[in-house]
């Protein structure tokens, strides 16, 4: 009988451990969902910026990862296409339904440009830098067009790249308050403007 119970405990014990390591990594930030979607998008290197709540000028660190980021492409000896700037508010990627509020608006907008600002004057980039606006979702001919800016956010959106909804209501982890920066190399292009 003692057995038994040993052996119950033992199926219990491993059926709580999984299933705590399942609910577990149902909620892990995958890296490779960003990767994944940089790929889509033609980029091989990316770097992640923090911002401040509010803020849009670029802090210390953030200014060394992008130098790190531009550093790391020179290196290769590639040719950089364009460098694309994903900007998001201090809230995450507006759903299908609900529009951002216009300072949100607003705050990606000028993140992306202190960024852009950034890489032209301080590290001298000459490469073609578009500004993506992760506040706002595209418009409804670029939809229809399927032009630049509908195929980066639909790729980062389709990766699961941007904050995901779980099931309890809880973030899968967060875009806000942040940018991606993506380093795009000529050989690289998968879809044309």
């Amino acid at each position: 009988m003692s057995s038994r119970i040993i052996i119950s405990l033992t199926a219990a014990a491993v059926s709580l451990i999984f299933a705590s390591g399942c609910s577990h990594d149902s909620k892990k930030v995958s890296p490779d969902k960003t990767a994944a979607a940089a790929k889509e998008i033609g980029g091989t290197h990316y770097a992640t910026i923090e911002f401040e709540k509010g803020a849009t000028n670029l802090s210390p660190a953030s200014k060394a990862h992008l130098n790190s980021l531009t550093n790391r492409a020179h290196r290769t000896g590639r040719r950089i296409e364009e460098i694309k700037v994903l900007a998001w508010a201090d809230q995450e990627y507006p759903d299908k339904i609900h529009n951002a509020p216009t300072r949100e608006v607003i705050l990606a907008k000028e993140r992306a440009q202190s960024i852009k600002n950034y890489l032209e004057k301080e590290l001298k980039e000459h490469e073609d830098i578009d500004a993506f606006n992760m506040a706002k979702r595209p418009s409804l001919l670029g939809k229809l067009f399927e032009n630049e800016d509908f195929k980066v956010k639909e790729a980062f959106e389709q990766s699961g790249a941007t904050a995901t909804r779980l099931e309890d209501g809880s973030l899968s982890y967060s875009k806000a308050s942040k940018a991606i920066v993506i380093i795009d190399y000529e050989e690289n292009k998968t879809f044309t403007r």
